[in-house]
């Protein structure tokens, strides 16, 4: 079985990871931590400039996620980690279907934060295409 958790590495982002690992280590499951570069909002800046934030936001990204899987060791738990860039829904899509994934973790948004990609709404109808379309379970923590 291999569980897939998507972070966006807040400090909201604690409580899934933690989460992710308990229910990896109760599962036996391989874990895979994802985490998504999206150049959504530069859009308008310069391909140098998209490039150079680009870059700065994958190397935070693996710092997150090398953190993560610090975590996961800590508890016995194997885990991969993979950082993206795109569009999040369709990364977190190819990465479940690139990996067999039977379940993916997703942390829900802050109730107006602001910060979060998906605001309520949209998660919920996320995770309904997913378990729809792609078999995948999907657990909102």
């Amino acid at each position: 079985m291999r569980i897939l958790c998507a972070v966006r590495g807040g400090p909201e982002s604690k409580k899934t990871i933690e989460y992710a690992v308990s229910f990896a280590e109760k599962e036996r499951a391989r874990l895979v931590f994802l985490y998504v570069v999206s150049l959504d909002l530069f859009a308008s800046s310069s391909d140098i400039r998209a490039g150079t934030i680009a870059k700065e936001l994958s190397r935070m990204g693996e710092f997150i996620l090398l953190m993560a899987q610090a975590k996961a060791a800590a508890e016995g738990v194997a885990a991969d980690t993979f950082v993206r860039q795109g569009n999040i829904p369709e990364q977190i899509l190819i990465a479940c279907e690139e990996m067999s994934v039977e379940t993916l973790i997703l942390g829900r948004p802050e109730n107006g934060n602001g910060e979060s990609f998906f605001d309520a709404k949209k998660q919920e109808n996320f995770a309904k295409t997913l378990k729809e379309e792609a078999g995948i379970k999907v657990v909102l923590v």
